[in-house]
This record gives structure tokens, C-alpha cells and sequence, in this order.
């Protein structure tokens, strides 16, 4: 029972944080707030998100993961219950900031599944864990769907109470105790220095790419936040090649595999997330519009739905074909699969059909390249580092999609027409989901090649 409860957890990470998109107008009415306002929900639980993943990735690391899955689950739970019940607008975001946490447990049950899994289910363990994220955000989108047209939104907030609640209670039965794989690793000093620089330089960077279209890119708070974001990261590399044990070993960067599969993660995602971000407000597109399948809320939410099947049903395809063409080619067959459905969403997107068609073939794409990154880690890394490995794959997927969710708003709002979003800015977005996928393609192409001619490093 295992890798069940381990892909469970995973699972309450994804269900959890798709909560908040469709519910924002409900939500906004709801507490008072305008629709800018309540567009904190997804911003905040985004600032602790970017922070708490990479140290919870640490200390998975360091100590007994056990213990970090289970106090990272109490802490979801908490926030659920203040979300839920939450009658000031404050006292839900202090939530929506605690249920932030859920995007750092992914890491640390794959660090769970390296340490107890056997050899022969490690693979596809950790690819069925890999992909969590994204079936998780397509079973939650109908959920939400259906809680924003026909009920209230503190339910989806106890939904969220009971899939944390139920992790919580299953897992002190099933998943083993953990001790640190390095003896001595848990009286290491941690980083916390390291961590605070990584949150504050995050957290600025991914608010101002969350708030972007509302303030605008050459506002003063937009300009000012990314310079800040700039500056304190580069300090923080300089700290963390000096640390005696830093939160994150960017000497690991030297190694190919390790490389290849943090900017697989980066462009993976870029190229996802504003496609499916899009899809979503393309589907709701009001009927006066002349595009788009003019669907509500509820449909919207089911529309996301093949995205979740897609990237479910490739992760064992992406482990059965990483034994047999390796890793790296695989990512390439990931690339070539973006671009497939990029390419038709650009140019075929009026009817449910093709965007439900497109949406199944990006989480193909998505779901092969999710399997295959963390076996990329996982032969590249030692033992006592693959938490922290992957909770900074998770981080730069996180960038990702706020890099992807910001050109989207802009695009949006560069293009909207009395209040309406015009075809043209669905295209763009897709357009620009295409060629990054031909980027990637091309680079995963080329170094493929290299690593089937040059010696190993």
C-alpha cells in the first residue's frame, strides 16, 4: 500500500492547489473584495509555495521524510479549515498561504519512494508520482467547475479538508519511518540563510509576474520587484556555492542529466500552463462572442479533464520507452507532443472537441516528460540529495507557470475589445506554446545527440 497512499498525498498536493481559478468571482462576492483582490487566493498560496517547496525538499534529506510528509499534511489541513470557515477576507488568505505548502509534499514522497521502494517498482514509482501534479489539477478543475455554478466555494475548501485529513490519518499506518541516508546529515546546520534568500527572491519575482497585468509591466512595483528578485538571487547563489551544506547543490548542475532536466522542467511548463490556462477562459467565452465553445463554468472545468487522462496514461509509456531509447530521447517525443497540440489549439480551437483533442495530446507530452525528469535525477544525483533535487525541478515548474500564467493575462488584456477577449490573444498564446516547444525540441534534440557521441561526464 505504499505507492498508493504516496501517490494519494500527491494527489491532495494537485487537487488542493487547482482550487482557487474558477472560484474567484464566487469567492470575490462573496468576502466584498474586488476581482483584483480576490486574485490573492492563487498569488499568496504561489509566495509559499516558492518557499516552502525547496526546504521541505531539505529536510526530507537531511532527517526522517516521514515525519516532513506529516507535518507538511497537518499544516494543508490547518489551512483548509481556516479557508473554509474564514468570514474576513484576511483570515482566508493566511489559508490559502498554509494550503501553499501541499506543492512541496510531491518531493518529499518521492524522496520516500527512493528510500522504501525496490529496485524493480522505483522506475514507474517515481514517474506515477511525477505526474500527480497534472492529474491531479485535472480531477480538481471539474470539481471546482461544478462548486462555482452550483454551490458554495467553502466547499471546495472542505474537500480540501478531507483529502489532507484522510492523507494524514492513513499515513502514520503505512508509510515506514525513514532514517537519514547519511549518518550525521540531521545534526548538519540547516540553511537558513540560504532558504530566506531563495523565499525573498522567489516571492518577489513570482509576485510581480502574478500582479504584472494588473499593475503593468513598466509600473514602478512591477520594474522595482524583479530587480529585487534579480539581485537577491544572485546572492543567493553566491551563498549557496559557499555554504557548508546549502539548501540546494548547484555544484550538481555540472552534471548533464542534471541540467537537462531542471530546463526541461522551466520550458515543459512554460509551454503547458498557458495552453491549459488558456483553454480554461477560452471554454467560458460568453455567447455574444464569435468564437470559442461558450461553455460554463462546469463544462470549463470538465474540458480540463483529458489533460489529466493523457498525462496518467503516458507515465508508464515514458518509463517503458526511458528503458528502451533512454531519458533523454524521450524528452524529445515529450517536445515533439507539445507542439503537436500547441500547434492545432493555434489554429483549430471553436469546438469542445478540439480543444478536449488538444488538451489529451499536450498532457501526453507533459505526463512522458514528467516521468522521465525525475529518472534523469535519480541517476544523477546521490541519495541524500534527490528531495532536493526535485523539490528545485517543482520550484522551476513553479516559475514556469507564473512566467505562463503572466504572458497570458497580458496577452489577454493587450487584446480585449470592450470588455471582451479577442480570438487573436488565444492564438497568440498558443502561437508562443508552439514555438517554445520547438525551442526545447531542438535543444533536447541536440543534446541527445551529443550524449550518445561523447564520453559521459
Amino acid at each position: 500500500m505504499l505507492l498508493p497512499v504516496l501517490i494519494y498525498c500527491g494527489l491532495c498536493t494537485a487537487v488542493i492547489s487547482s482550487l482557487g481559478v474558477l472560484l474567484i468571482p464566487t469567492l470575490a462576492a462573496d468576502q466584498g473584495v474586488s476581482l483584483a483582490a480576490g486574485q490573492w487566493v492563487l498569488t499568496v498560496s504561489s509566495f509559499t509555495a516558492a518557499i516552502s517547496t525547496p526546504v521541505l525538499g531539505r529536510l526530507a534529506d537531511r532527517g526522517d521524510p516521514r515525519k516532513v510528509l506529516l507535518g507538511a499534511l497537518g499544516v494543508v489541513a490547518v489551512g483548509s479549515v481556516l479557508a473554509a470557515t474564514a468570514t474576513e477576507f484576511a483570515v482566508l488568505l493566511v489559508g490559502r498561504a498554509l494550503q501553499g505548502i501541499t506543492f512541496g509534499i510531491v518531493p518529499v514522497t518521492m524522496s520516500l519512494a527512493r528510500r522504501h521502494l525496490p529496485v524493480e517498482r522505483l522506475q514507474s514509482g517515481i514517474a506515477a508520482l511525477s505526474v500527480t501534479a497534472v492529474t491531479g489539477i485535472g480531477l480538481g478543475y471539474p470539481v471546482t467547475g461544478a462548486v462555482a455554478e452550483y454551490g458554495d466555494y467553502r466547499v471546495a475548501f472542505w474537500i480540501a479538508v478531507a483529502f489532507a485529513g484522510s492523507a494524514l490519518l492513513v499515513v502514520p499506518f503505512v508509510v515506514p519511518p525513514s532514517p537519514s541516508l547519511r549518518p550525521g546529515a540531521a545534526a548538519e546546520p540547516f540553511d537558513v540563510g540560504g532558504a530566506v534568500l531563495l523565499g525573498v527572491g522567489l516571492g518577489a519575482g513570482l509576485l510581480a509576474l502574478a500582479e504584472s497585468p494588473r499593475w503593468g509591466w513598466d509600473s514602478p512595483a512591477t520594474l522595482g520587484l524583479l530587480a529585487v528578485s534579480v539581485a537577491v538571487l544572485a546572492l543567493w547563489v553566491r551563498w549557496e556555492v559557499r555554504a557548508p551544506a546549502p539548501l540546494i547543490r548547484l555544484d550538481l548542475l555540472r552534471r548533464p542529466d542534471v541540467r537537462l532536466a531542471q530546463l526541461s522542467a522551466l520550458c515543459f511548463w512554460l509551454a503547458m500552463f498557458g495552453s491549459f490556462a488558456a483553454t480554461g477562459t477560452l471554454a467560458q467565452t460568453p455567447a455574444g462572442a464569435d468564437y470559442g465553445p461558450h461553455l460554463t463554468a462546469f463544462g470549463a472545468g470538465f474540458v480540463i479533464l483529458p489533460l489529466s487522462i493523457g498525462s496518467q496514461l503516458s507515465s508508464r509509456l515514458g518509463v517503458w520507452l526511458s528503458r528502451r531509447l533512454g531519458p533523454r530521447a524521450v524528452l524529445v517525443v515529450g517536445a515533439v507532443a507539445v507542439v503537436v497540440a500547441n500547434s492545432g489549439l493555434c489554429v483549430w480551437h471553436g469546438e469542445t472537441w478540439q480543444l478536449l483533442l488538444g488538451l489529451l495530446v499536450l498532457g501526453v507530452g507533459v505526463g512522458v516528460a514528467l516521468s522521465t525528469m525525475p529518472l534523469l535525477l535519480l541517476g544523477a544525483v546521490p541519495g541524500d540529495q534527490l528531495g532536493s533535487s526535485i523539490a528545485a525541478n517543482a520550484v522551476l515548474r513553479q516559475v514556469g507557470g507564473s512566467i505562463a500564467s503572466a504572458m497570458v493575462g497580458a496577452l489577454i488584456a493587450a487584446h480585449t475589445v470592450d470588455g471582451l477577449a479577442t480570438d487573436e490573444a488565444f492564438r497568440w498564446v498558443f502561437g508562443i506554446g508552439a514555438l517554445i516547444g520547438v525551442g526545447l525540441m531542438i535543444s533536447l534534440t541536440i543534446a541527445t545527440v551529443r550524449s550518445r557521441t561523447a564520453p559521459s561526464e
